[in-house]
C-alpha cells in the first residue's frame, strides 16, 4: 500500500498567492541526544527575535515568566508560521491544528518547551517568501536536556508530543505525533514515533512498520490488516499479529459500490493518531488506523499496545468511531 500524496486547499491557496509547495515524502532520522546545552539554532530574521523578545521562561522560580498572557504572544500570519524559527508557545496561533502550550512532558516538575526550526535548501526562496523545504522540531526539556525531533518535508506538519510512563519503571516516555494537517485526507498516516529515555540519551523505540512501504520515513507506524468475505453489506477483518478477527457493516455508495477486497488483501497498514489509556495496571499505547478509506467504512480501527517482555505487543483491536480532528 503506497501512501497517498494528496493536494490540500491551503497548499492550492499558497499558489494562487505565489508559494511554492513541496510535496512530503522521505524523513531523515536523527540520533536523539540529550545534552545539558541544547542546541543553538540560529535566528536571522525579525520573526526570529521577536520569539526570543516573547519567549517564555523555562525556570521553575521565574513564576511571572510562565504566566505571558495571549495578548503578548507573537501574531502571525499564514505564511510566517511557516517561515517561524523559535519556540512555538511564544506564539498566539493554532499551529496546523495545534494551540501549542507549556506542558511538562518528562514528569519532573518543570515545564518543557518546544523549538521549530524551518529551513530552505536555497537562500533565494526565502528571500521571495516560498514554502520551506523543511521542519524540524526540538524539545527543550526544563532540567536542561534536550530531544531533537524531524526533520520532515512536510513543513505544514502539525506536532502533539505526550509523555507517558509506558514502560512501568517510573521515567515517562516521550510519544511524538506529526499530523499532515495539509492533506485532504489527513487518516491516510502520520509521522509517529516514541522515545525512551536510556543513560545519557533519547532512543527511540521498536514499533510496527507499515507493510511494503518504501519511502524510508522512520516516523511511519502502522499494523497489517488484511480482508476477507468481503459482499455487499459486510467485510471481515483480521491480523496476523494479534488475536483479531472482526466482521463489520459496509457502507456503500455509487462511488464504491462495486468495489471488492480479494481475501488476504491489505486493507490498512497505516497509523494516523496515537495516544494513551489504562490498560489493567498498566499504560497502554494507542494507535487509530484508517479502514479502506473514509467512503468505505466510516470507522477506524483502534489497536492497543502494552509493554511486555521488553516490546509493545498488541493486545486489544477493534473498530471505533473515533477520527482526525482539525
Amino acid at each position: 500500500m503506497k501512501k497517498g500524496k494528496l493536494v490540500s486547499v491551503i497548499a492550492l491557496c499558497l499558489l494562487i498567492t505565489g508559494c511554492g509547495i513541496k510535496n512530503s515524502s522521505a524523513v531523515s532520522g536523527n540520533e536523539n541526544v540529550v545534552t545539558n546545552e541544547p542546541t543553538q539554532i540560529s535566528e536571522d530574521n525579525s520573526i526570529s527575535e521577536a520569539a526570543e523578545n516573547a519567549s517564555i521562561s523555562n525556570n521553575a522560580d521565574s513564576d511571572n515568566d510562565t504566566k505571558t498572557t495571549d495578548e503578548a504572544k507573537l501574531k502571525l500570519s499564514h505564511n510566517e508560521m511557516l517561515n517561524y524559527n523559535g519556540y512555538m508557545d511564544a506564539v498566539n496561533e493554532n499551529w496546523f491544528g495545534t494551540k501549542y502550550e507549556l506542558s511538562d512532558y518528562d514528569g519532573d516538575g518543570i515545564n518543557d518547551r518546544v523549538y521549530r526550526e524551518a529551513s530552505f535548501s536555497d537562500s533565494d526562496k526565502k528571500s521571495e517568501g516560498l514554502v520551506p523545504d523543511k521542519v524540524s522540531f526540538r524539545i527543550d526539556f526544563g532540567n536542561g536536556d534536550s530531544l531533537e525531533l524531524g526533520t520532515f518535508d512536510d513543513t505544514f506538519l502539525g506536532i502533539k508530543i505526550l509523555g507517558a510512563d509506558l514502560t512501568g519503571d517510573g521515567n515517562n516516555e516521550i510519544i511524538f505525533l506529526g499530523h499532515h494537517d495539509a492533506m485532504t485526507e489527513p487518516e491516510s498516516y502520520s509521522e509517529i514515533a516514541v522515545f525512551q529515555r536510556t543513560g545519557t540519551k533519547y532512543e527511540k523505540m521498536s514499533l510496527p512498520a507499515p507493510v511494503n512501504d518504501t519511502s524510508g520515513d522512520t516516523y511511519l507506524v502502522g499494523y497489517p490488516i488484511y480482508a476477507k468475505n468481503d459482499t455487499d453489506s459486510k467485510i471481515t477483518l483480521f491480523s496476523d499479529y494479534a488475536d483479531y478477527e472482526e466482521t463489520i457493516q459496509i457502507e456503500r455508495t455509487d462511488y464504491n459500490h462495486d468495489e471488492r477486497y480479494q481475501d488476504n488483501d491489505l486493507i490498512s497498514s497505516y497509523a494516523w493518531g496515537t495516544g494513551t489509556e489504562q490498560y489493567g495496571d498498566k499504560t497502554a499505547l494507542v494507535l487509530y488506523q484508517r479502514i479502506g478509506g473514509r467512503d468505505y467504512y466510516k470507522n477506524n480501527l483502534k489497536i492497543v499496545l502494552v509493554w511486555q517482555d521488553g516490546e509493545f505487543k498488541p493486545v486489544k483491536m477493534e473498530t471505533v468511531d473515533k477520527h482526525y480532528e482539525w
